[in-house]
């Protein structure tokens, strides 16, 4: 007699990650391979980030306070918030996870828009709760249509802005229109994880200035701060709605070598500028580029990176493969429901120009 597994895990699919450069490196044989799939900072990790790990290294055989009290202290103090309006977790997929579990039951519908953040797939189908999605307009999140959608079911609304992977945006004005349609025991999870690539928009939600009792705003150290390897997420909601989710949260994260790094990292506007400065200059040369080899793309993205669509799944697929073999790694799309994208995230300069040179040998080669 074998162990039984709940229907909902036996349904699931494990994650599929994009390949790092260490494996294509030993299939493919190749001195150099260029990295731009997973949306992370071409600078590498934030240099204070580094320094403020060096500090805890020795303590690493200590547990971390469940609270991450001295990171807690100093997101507080950035952003203006009370301390017991603040969760920080490994990263925002756990705190997805832990939202869920805090709010939901086995009866209780999330509700999203398909050709959203994989996590919260992933996340509510593990749980084994009904997943409701609504169709993208224009690449982007149709407000009226989820707000429609909404029934006595649904108990939690995810919107990702800006979105990944279309990196398309919805304004402050269309999100509290939207909130006046959301009943009141319904929780919005509002990720702003790419917040520092949008938030030069007078029009970005900028969630932390919000004042719904039924929010949730996430953000994250991984992507502007360069610091994905380090898992640091944090949300922001009512000191009542951070309670409860802090009985479900593990205690003991994020390490205590993270909450320095994060910590630090703050500290570190001019890595910060310049993130978002080659950010700028490279999703300009992206849209020259992209105009120049023919490639269409979802135009109005507001994070590091772009989604490239071909004319159907056969040729999308071909066209990242082909790349692949030639030394760049980029993130096809299907898992995500886009079978005929690929995603692209902006690099340094030289890697930028190297990108677009083999695309260009590719799209030649099945042209």
């Amino acid at each position: 007699m074998t162990v039984t597994v709940p229907l909902h895990i036996q349904n699931l699919q494990k994650y599929k990650p994009g390949k790092s450069i260490a494996m294509v490196q030993k299939q493919f044989k190749l001195d150099r391979f260029i990295k731009l799939a997973s949306n992370e900072n071409p600078l590498g990790v934030c240099p204070k980030a580094i320094e403020g790990a060096q500090l805890k290294l020795d303590q690493a055989h200590i547990y971390p306070h469940p609270r991450a009290t001295d990171l807690l202290e100093r997101l507080s103090s950035f952003y203006g918030i009370d301390q017991e309006k603040i969760i920080i977790t490994n990263g925002v997929d756990s705190l997805l996870a832990y939202i869920l579990m805090a709010f939901t039951t086995e009866k209780d519908e999330v509700l999203t828009s398909e050709g959203s953040f994989i996590g919260i797939y992933v996340n509510t189908n593990k749980l084994g709760r009904p997943l409701q999605l609504v169709p993208l307009k224009n690449y982007a999140y149709d407000l009226d249509a989820i707000a429609a959608r909404i029934s006595n079911k649904t108990k939690v609304v995810y919107i990702a802005n800006p979105n990944n992977p279309t990196g398309t945006m919805i304004t402050r004005a269309d999100f509290d229109a939207f909130m006046k349609k959301v009943p009141s025991q319904v929780l919005v999870i509002l990720d702003e994880a790419y917040y520092e690539y949008a938030k030069h928009s007078s029009e970005f939600t900028h969630g932390f200035g919000m004042e719904y009792e039924n929010v949730i705003v996430c953000r994250t150290f991984s992507k502007a701060y360069g610091m994905a390897g380090f898992r640091v997420g944090y949300g922001v909601s009512t000191a009542e709605n951070i309670y409860e989710v802090l009985k479900v949260k593990l205690p003991f994260e994020p390490t205590v070598i993270a909450q320095y790094a994060a910590m630090k990292a703050l500290d570190d506007t001019s890595f910060l500028q310049k993130t978002l400065d080659l950010n700028e200059k490279s999703m300009q040369f992206f849209q020259d580029n992209f105009a120049a080899l023919g490639i269409q793309y979802v135009a109005d993205s507001y994070a590091n990176f772009y989604m490239m669509l071909f004319d159907g799944e056969v040729r999308a697929l071909t066209f990242a493969e082909k790349c692949l073999e030639k030394g760049l790694i980029l993130r096809y799309l299907d898992m995500f429901g886009f079978p005929e994208a690929v995603r692209i995230n902006t690099g340094t300069m030289e890697e930028n120009q190297i990108a677009f040179d083999i695309m260009k040998d590719v799209l030649q080669e099945l042209a």
